[in-house]
């Protein structure tokens, strides 16, 4: 059986294996060495569809399918519905991920090694919640292995850009090539942003500096920026009825929208290679749109990375950094690079494999032993508390932004009243140690609660230990120990269980 490295982008997905013959190579197992496409389709007379095939639907049937899968998961409902049907989420996932190894992956390792998938490395966007890294290594553990009644185990789940450093050093000390001890990494897909300090130390491993990112900033942004743009430049053009029509229902966003939404990406792509290019309405208008103007329309967004970029190296200037590693789909369109040069021009910039470094960068975690990664939390953990004998409510911090993985850490908690149970609140947030011991509560993001029940009334005041664990994987496992009541003592994974 064999193992491979998953990246489950928002626009695209990537998949790659590590042979291990000879001295053990890197391989390409997608479909014509290209990455799928991160789409969902149902009709009732076709079922579901995933991947490229359902790009053959977008233009007939643009409001039953879903685009970029991985950011729908970022919004609290928990069903989709498409053509009448009620989707959940997760089943979509697991179902795409299921469709990425079964029906590209074991079909190239199958007539190659006769082998198939059973072990998984995954990877995540830095702004990632444990909610949505414990949903998506439950979905993957859902499917089964090909032709027998187990089920694919996740082994490792590591953050985008520090996949992508790895391969970016691997592949550096394969040609021989002398590296800077630290890197950052700008890592910008179709939906999210994240950016990375890497250091390498003087036995090879890397450690995770310090690591930000931005949810919903991505190529859709881009697109939705370049789209609204042409609808502006389109409303001052001399439209016949059939293009005035078309233009009313693509500004209410209504069926033709999605079809514009396709064509606008399409753009994207071409004025990352020209200097201006052809716009074509369906009823056959065109106009030309120039990369200047789409660079214009969109400069926002870029500045929210570049000030990512900076407050990083300020943050960490211990660790300075002379070279900037590019990865993630978008990072073809030239306007990165160019504006990375000008705020950051004493640096080198690299486009690093954008499409397929942090797959590769994935199995290389756990399949090469000249790489050795040193993983950090990636956001700080606490309960919902008292604070002394007042009435006011804080989220007490136990465990913090940027520390070591695995870390283990507890708090002594008391009841506030006599009671014969107590409430547990999980919060997440971004607090680092030595910031604050107790934060806001409108500052840090609900995650679950649990109760632990007494079965009978205990006074004020007692005590109980609650333990926060989360593991390598930045799984978060909850335990609460009371010496008085042992019987009553638990632990769960935080998303396994709860009220």
């Amino acid at each position: 059986m064999s193992r491979i490295g998953i990246d489950f982008g928002t626009t695209n997905s990537y998949c790659a294996f590590y042979s291990n013959e000879g001295d053990g190579k890197l391989i390409n197992i997608m479909k014509n060495n290209q990455p799928e496409p991160s789409l969902f389709f149902y009709k009732s007379n076709t079922g579901e569809i995933y991947g490229s095939r359902c790009k053959d639907y977008i233009d007939v049937f643009p409001n039953n399918f879903i685009k970029s899968i991985k950011v729908v998961l970022d919004n609290e409902e928990e069903n989709v519905v498409i053509d009448g049907i009620s989707f959940e989420k997760m089943y979509i996932v697991q179902k795409y991920i299921e469709h990425l190894i079964n029906d590209i992956v074991n079909i190239k390792l199958e007539s190659i090694y006769e082998d198939a998938v059973d072990e998984v490395v995954l990877s995540f966007p830095v702004g990632f919640s444990e909610k949505y890294k414990s949903k998506i290594k439950k979905a993957v553990e859902n499917i089964s292995i090909k032709g027998t009644d187990k089920f694919i185990k996740v082994i490792a789940m590591i953050e985008e850009p520090v996949a992508a450093a790895i391969h970016y050093f691997y592949i550096m000390k394969e040609k021989n090539i002398e590296t800077n001890d630290n890197v950052l990494v700008y890592d910008l897909g179709g939906g999210t942003f994240d950016a990375a300090i890497v250091h390498k130390d003087i036995l090879g491993d890397l450690t995770v500096i310090d690591h930000q990112g931005i949810k919903n900033l991505g190529g859709d942004q881009w697109d939705e920026l370049l789209g609204n743009h042409i609808i502006k430049r389109l409303e001052y053009e001399n439209l016949s009825d059939d293009g005035l029509n078309e233009l009313k229902k693509i500004k209410q966003k209504e069926r033709d929208y999605i079809k514009f939404l396709h064509k606008v990406e399409e753009l994207k792509m071409r004025l990352s290679e020209a200097d201006e290019s052809i716009f074509v309405l369906n009823c056959g208008y065109s106009i030309i749109i120039r990369r200047t103007d789409f660079e214009e329309e969109t400069k926002q967004l870029i500045e929210k990375t570049l000030t990512v970029c900076e407050t990083l190296i300020n943050d960490n200037s211990d660790y300075p950094i002379s070279q900037i590693i590019l990865c993630g789909g978008s990072t073809y369109m030239p306007m990165i690079k160019e504006n990375l040069s000008r705020v950051f021009p004493t640096m080198s910039i690299n486009l690093h494999y954008p499409e397929s470094a942090i797959a590769f960068g994935d199995i290389l975690y756990k399949e090469n032993d000249s790489v050795s990664t040193i993983l950090k939390t990636n956001h700080s953990y606490g309960t919902r508390c008292f604070i002394g004998n007042s009435e006011i409510e804080k989220i007490s911090n136990v465990i913090y932004y940027n520390e070591y993985l695995p870390v283990v850490k507890s708090k002594n908690f008391c009841t506030h009243t006599a009671t014969d149970s107590v409430i547990y609140t999980v919060y997440e947030g971004n607090i680092k140690e030595g910031e604050e011991d107790y934060s806001e509560i409108r500052s840090q993001k609900l995650l679950k609660q649990f109760r632990f029940v007494f079965n009978y009334i205990v006074p004020k005041e007692t005590y109980m230990d609650v333990i926060y664990t989360l593991d390598e994987m930045g799984i978060l496992t909850l335990s609460v120990h009371s010496d008085n009541h042992p019987d009553q003592n638990f632990s769960v994974k935080v998303f396994e269980d709860g009220i």
